[in-house]
């Protein structure tokens, strides 16, 4: 596109050039005044008149020649090409236009709504001044563009992108449960429609697609490769794959690079931690007692009569879930019974100052639900614990060695506590919102030991 500087120049040029011409060209005014010049002077006696105006034609003549012979040689043909040159490039040359180029090339160009009657690349001859340009192509997502032309040789390079496949699940902010299964969905239509490989320029339909898992912009895992362009995937989510928030599902075609696109963010929440692996990664464990993930089972030993706590380390903003596990007494000695095994939500993973709810039942079949208000579990030396509900139940499977499956629903302030299958009481508080998923007990005696088969995180639908 042509500089404002050069414009300024050559516009600068043509006034210099007619300037100059004014300048070096004779008028009859100038000779007029040669000759009233002349006639002031006084000749001697008996000079005549006629002599004098044929003098002072002369000397006109003679001035206008000296000047001519001055100037001509070189500023008049400096200027004279100045001129001509300056007018031709101006009014041949110098136009408004706008060349379009796309990539790839071959895409319509419709300027300001109306369609150019042109493809790229092309020259458009638009007005100084906004416009608005886009550019279709089969295959390709229109792109549409604000220009702004000025006065000159304009261009502008538009890039044409393959599109989106229009993910349609997971949806945005939806909840992903691990280990279940989820049903993958796009727009199967707009994969299908010809993508041009940018390296052989040749058009071939999407008929594989390959599917990825990312997080935060980070790719987290292959989910499945070369999978039929059929618009449906059923993803066996893995126990594996970390829990997070703003998840997304990335299509992508090996045949043509350009397509591809993420989906919406969503999470991938909940697990189902079966210690068959006797690992129990993700869980922080006070230091009361010995947490130990071994024979399937995850076991606590607390020599005291404190509480012990071990905390899944993920933070819950869903106000809709169900945590259940499995769970017994294998151990007291030394001391009194009437503690309780539980499972507690809390507002955080903090072992000495947390406020939440705790709901099981002890070695002797007694049902309790507690609120915990800022509790020291570690040393039970501040906060406060609050009995809200205890009352016994022949749901539970009294004694030593016997499972009990406790499971709690929340939606939003409800607690549903069920052992065994059975509804044994039903919370409504709304003093906190719970964020953190525990396990744990009280102690009843100088040695306390339980066991903890499986502890599994749902995510439901609020209601």
């Amino acid at each position: 596109m042509v500089s404002e500087n050069l414009r300024r120049t050559l516009t600068g040029l043509l006034i210099i050039s007619f300037v100059g011409w004014i300048l070096v060209s004779p008028f009859p005014a100038q000779a007029e005044g040669n000759d009233r010049d002349a006639g002031d002077h006084h000749e001697p006696a008996g000079f005549k008149a006629d002599d004098h105006e044929t003098a002072a034609v002369e000397k006109s003549a003679e001035t206008k020649a000296q000047v001519r012979k001055k100037h001509f040689p070189w500023l008049g043909a400096i200027l004279g090409v100045a001129l001509v040159g300056g007018l031709v490039y101006y009014f041949l040359i110098l136009k408004t236009t706008l060349q379009v180029n796309t990539e790839p090339a071959g895409a319509r160009i419709y300027a300001d709504g109306k369609d150019s009657g042109q493809v790229s690349p092309c020259l458009l001859k638009l007005s100084v001044g906004a416009h608005t340009l886009k550019a279709v192509l089969e295959g390709y997502a229109d792109s549409e563009l604000e220009v702004v032309v000025k006065n000159g040789k304009n261009s502008i390079d538009i890039p044409l992108d393959i599109g989106t496949f229009a993910i349609a699940s997971p949806a945005a902010n939806a909840c992903v449960q691990r280990e279940t299964a989820c049903l993958i969905n796009w727009d199967s239509t707009a994969m299908a429609r010809p993508a041009v490989l940018h390296a052989a320029r040749s058009a071939q339909a999407v008929t594989q697609v390959d599917l990825e898992l990312y997080q935060n912009e980070d790719k987290v895992s292959t989910i499945a490769r070369g999978v039929p362009n059929s618009g449906t995937y059923n993803w066996n989510v893995p126990a594996t794959s970390s829990e997070g928030h703003n998840c997304k599902i990335r299509i992508s075609c090996s045949e043509a690079p350009v397509a591809s696109t993420f989906g919406p963010g969503f999470n991938l929440l909940g697990f189902k931690e079966d210690f068959t692996d006797n690992r129990a990664d993700f869980w922080l464990t006070d230091p009361n007692s010995d947490w130990t993930a071994a024979g399937g089972q995850y076991t606590a030993a607390n020599q005291g009569q404190g509480f012990s706590l071990a905390i899944y380390d993920f933070f819950y903003g869903e106000s809709a879930y169900t945590v259940e596990s499995r769970m017994r007494w294998s151990e007291t000695s030394g001391g009194q019974n009437g503690g309780t095994l539980f499972i507690m939500l809390g507002s955080s993973n903090s072992f000495t100052n947390n406020s939440g709810y705790a709901l099981g039942y002890s070695l002797e079949g007694m049902v309790s639900v507690f609120r915990s208000d800022n509790f020291d579990f570690q040393s039970a030396q501040s906060g406060q614990l609050t009995t809200l509900y205890s009352g016994s139940s022949g749901a539970v499977n009294q004694g030593f060695n016997n499972w009990n499956t406790v499971k709690v629903v929340r939606n939003g302030s409800r607690y549903a506590l069920f052992i065994n299958g059975t509804l044994v009481h039903t919370l409504i508080d709304s003093t906190y919102n719970p964020t953190h998923v525990m396990i744990g007990f009280g102690g009843t005696g100088a040695r306390t030991v339980v066991d903890f088969d499986h502890v599994h995180v749902t995510i439901n639908p609020e209601s």
